[in-house]
C-alpha cells in the first residue's frame, strides 16, 4: 500500500477552500453506480427481507485456527489494464485478538449465499453491499461527518489513488455519499430532493463539495461495515476499537497501515466461484465479492468511527477469529 501520502489534518480554511473553488464538479460515471439495497423483485415471495435475524446474544467467538486456510487462488478473467490497481493483501497484527467480518456466503444469518440470491435465479437485484451492522453504546445508528471527518474520510481517498484529480476525487466523493448509497442512506447532500414533496431542510451539509452550507446538520454516516474487513475486538464478544471522532483526529498515515480501523466496502455477487471453501466444519460454496465501484480499481477505503474509540459488532454470527500474522483480503478472490 504505498501510495503517496495525503494529509489534510491541519488544513487552514483557505487551503480547504482551494479544494473547493477552482474545479468543477464532474458528474459520476455509470460505473460509479448506487449501491443501496433495491426494491423486492417482483417475482420474490413477499416474506423475503433483506434485514437478517439479528442475535445480539453475548456468545463465544470462534476460536483462530493455528493454520488457517484461506480461499484457493483463482484467477478471472482480465480486464483492460487500469492505471491503478486494486489494494486488498493486508496482515493480521501478531498481537492482538482479531476477527474478520463473514462475508455473506460465510453468514448463518444469510443461509451461507449471497442476500441477493433470496430473489431467485437470474435475479438482476445483485452487487448488493455485504453490510455488517454495528450497535453503537448511546443506540446511534448514524454519525454526523463534521467538516474534520470529512476532509479526513476525504483525505483515505486520496491517499488509495493518488493519480486521481481533484475534480476526479470530489466526484468519487460525490458518487459515495449520494441519499442511495448505503452508508448515507437518507442523509445525504440531496435526501430531500429525493422524494415527492420532500422536506429540502435534510439536505445535508457537504464540506468537500461546497453544498448546503447554510444547514448546521452535516451528512451522516451509517453504523455498518462491510464483509470481509478486520476488526480488533478490545472486549469480547463483541465490543472493537474504532477512531474516536469526539477527539483529534489522528493523520491519515497514522491509521493507513492498522486495517481494524481503515475498512473497504465489499459487495456480493451472483458469480458463483469454481471452488469451495470451509465455512463452519462444512465445505460451501464460494461467490465473488468485489469493491465497491466508486473508486475502482483500487478499493473503496473508509474509517471506522466510535465514540470514545469503540463500537460493537450487532451479532457475533458476523465474526469468524483470524488467525495473527495471517494474510487477508476483503475481497474474493
Amino acid at each position: 500500500m504505498g501510495a503517496g501520502a495525503m494529509i489534510l489534518r491541519g488544513c487552514s480554511p483557505k487551503e480547504r477552500a482551494d479544494w473547493l473553488r477552482p474545479t468543477p464538479i464532474i458528474p459520476p460515471t455509470p460505473l460509479l453506480m448506487p449501491t443501496t439495497a433495491p426494491t423486492q423483485h417482483p417475482t420474490a415471495s413477499p416474506s423475503l427481507t433483506l434485514t437478517p435475524a439479528e442475535t445480539t446474544t453475548a456468545s463465544a467467538i470462534p476460536t483462530a485456527t493455528s493454520t488457517p486456510t484461506p480461499f484457493p487462488t483463482w484467477t478471472p478473467t482480465p480486464t483492460a489494464t487500469p492505471s491503478a490497481t486494486l489494494l486488498h493483501d493486508f496482515q493480521v497484527p501478531a498481537d492482538g485478538t482479531f476477527c474478520q467480518l463473514r462475508h455473506d456466503f460465510e453468514n448463518p444469518a444469510w443461509d451461507y449465499k449471497p442476500r441477493s440470491s433470496s430473489y431467485g435465479p437470474g435475479s438482476p437485484n445483485a452487487a448488493l453491499p455485504e453490510t455488517i451492522p454495528f450497535q453503537p453504546f448511546n443506540g446511534e445508528d448514524f454519525v454526523r461527518l463534521t467538516e474534520e471527518m470529512q476532509w479526513f474520510h476525504f483525505g483515505l481517498l486520496a491517499k488509495a489513488n493518488p493519480d486521481l484529480t481533484k475534480a476526479e476525487l470530489k466526484a468519487r466523493w460525490r458518487a459515495l455519499t449520494v441519499n442511495s448509497v448505503a452508508f448515507t442512506d437518507k442523509h445525504s447532500i440531496d435526501y430531500g430532493t429525493r422524494f415527492r414533496d420532500g422536506d429540502k431542510t435534510k439536505n445535508y451539509k457537504d464540506y468537500i463539495l461546497g453544498e448546503n452550507m447554510s444547514n448546521r446538520r452535516p451528512i451522516a454516516w451509517k453504523a455498518i461495515s462491510t464483509g470481509g474487513n478486520l476488526v480488533k475486538i478490545v472486549s469480547a464478544p463483541r465490543t472493537i476499537e474504532a477512531i474516536d471522532f469526539t477527539k483529534p483526529l489522528p493523520s491519515i498515515d497514522e491509521v493507513w497501515e492498522k486495517p481494524w480501523l481503515i475498512h473497504w466496502a465489499t459487495e456480493e455477487t451472483l458469480d458463483l466461484l469454481p471452488f469451495t471453501a470451509t465455512v463452519d466444519g462444512e465445505q460451501r460454496k464460494v461467490w465473488r465479492v468485489s469493491p465497491f465501484p466508486q473508486m475502482r480499481p483500487v478499493g473503496t477505503p473508509f474509517p471506522i468511527w466510535g465514540r470514545g474509540g469503540l463500537n460493537r459488532i450487532r451479532s457475533t454470527t458476523s465474526l469468524k477469529r483470524i488467525a495473527n500474522g495471517q494474510t487477508f483480503s476483503p475481497y474474493v478472490p
